[in-house]
Protein backbone atom coordinates (compact mmCIF):
# COMPACT_ATOMS: atom_id res chain seq x y z
CA UNK A 1 0.00 0.00 0.00
CA UNK A 2 1.55 3.34 -0.85
CA UNK A 3 -0.32 6.61 1.27
CA UNK A 4 0.41 9.80 -0.82
CA UNK A 5 -0.94 13.33 -1.10
CA UNK A 6 -2.71 14.68 -4.43
CA UNK A 7 0.54 15.30 -5.81
CA UNK A 8 0.92 11.47 -6.74
CA UNK A 9 -0.20 12.67 -10.67
CA UNK A 10 2.66 15.21 -11.37
CA UNK A 11 5.25 12.39 -10.57
CA UNK A 12 6.53 9.74 -12.26
CA UNK A 13 3.62 6.58 -13.22
CA UNK A 14 2.61 3.99 -10.59
CA UNK A 15 2.08 0.98 -12.73
CA UNK A 16 0.83 -0.86 -10.10
CA UNK A 17 -1.98 1.09 -9.24
CA UNK A 18 -4.92 -0.69 -8.27
CA UNK A 19 -7.14 1.84 -6.27
CA UNK A 20 -7.08 5.51 -5.60
CA UNK A 21 -8.98 7.45 -3.28
CA UNK A 22 -9.01 11.13 -3.07
CA UNK A 23 -10.91 12.55 0.32
CA UNK A 24 -12.68 15.92 -0.44
CA UNK A 25 -12.28 15.71 -4.21
CA UNK A 26 -14.71 18.81 -4.08
CA UNK A 27 -11.93 20.79 -2.83
CA UNK A 28 -9.92 20.08 -5.84
CA UNK A 29 -9.63 21.16 -9.70
CA UNK A 30 -11.09 19.03 -12.42
CA UNK A 31 -8.23 18.72 -14.09
CA UNK A 32 -6.30 17.42 -11.49
CA UNK A 33 -8.63 14.97 -10.62
CA UNK A 34 -8.61 13.41 -14.30
CA UNK A 35 -4.92 13.19 -13.71
CA UNK A 36 -5.23 11.15 -10.59
CA UNK A 37 -7.15 9.54 -12.13
CA UNK A 38 -5.06 8.82 -14.85
CA UNK A 39 -2.67 6.97 -12.32
CA UNK A 40 -5.15 4.06 -12.35
CA UNK A 41 -5.93 4.55 -16.68
CA UNK A 42 -1.66 3.48 -16.78
CA UNK A 43 -1.88 0.52 -14.43
CA UNK A 44 -1.18 -2.78 -15.24
CA UNK A 45 -4.49 -3.54 -13.33
CA UNK A 46 -8.09 -2.59 -14.34
CA UNK A 47 -8.28 -0.16 -11.09
CA UNK A 48 -10.91 2.18 -9.32
CA UNK A 49 -10.62 5.64 -8.83
CA UNK A 50 -12.96 7.01 -6.25
CA UNK A 51 -13.87 10.67 -5.18
CA UNK A 52 -15.27 10.92 -1.89
CA UNK A 53 -16.58 14.47 -1.11
CA UNK A 54 -16.53 16.30 2.01
CA UNK A 55 -19.70 16.17 4.27
CA UNK A 56 -20.63 20.01 3.22
CA UNK A 57 -19.48 19.90 -0.10
CA UNK A 58 -18.32 23.08 -2.14
CA UNK A 59 -21.10 23.41 -4.73
CA UNK A 60 -18.57 24.29 -7.66
CA UNK A 61 -16.30 21.52 -6.36
CA UNK A 62 -19.03 18.97 -6.23
CA UNK A 63 -20.33 19.38 -9.79
CA UNK A 64 -16.58 19.53 -11.01
CA UNK A 65 -16.43 15.53 -9.56
CA UNK A 66 -19.49 14.81 -11.26
CA UNK A 67 -18.03 15.83 -14.41
CA UNK A 68 -14.62 14.38 -14.24
CA UNK A 69 -16.63 11.33 -13.14
CA UNK A 70 -19.05 11.32 -16.40
CA UNK A 71 -16.95 11.95 -18.52
CA UNK A 72 -13.11 9.84 -19.54
CA UNK A 73 -12.02 12.55 -22.27
CA UNK A 74 -9.40 15.11 -20.77
CA UNK A 75 -9.93 17.73 -23.60
CA UNK A 76 -13.92 17.97 -23.20
CA UNK A 77 -12.89 18.67 -19.12
CA UNK A 78 -10.13 21.20 -20.36
CA UNK A 79 -13.58 23.39 -22.08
Amino acid sequence: MLVATTHIEEGPPVSEVSVVIVEQADRMNGLRLHRIRGQVARSHYQGECLFIIGEVPDEQGRSWVEHVASTEDGFALSE
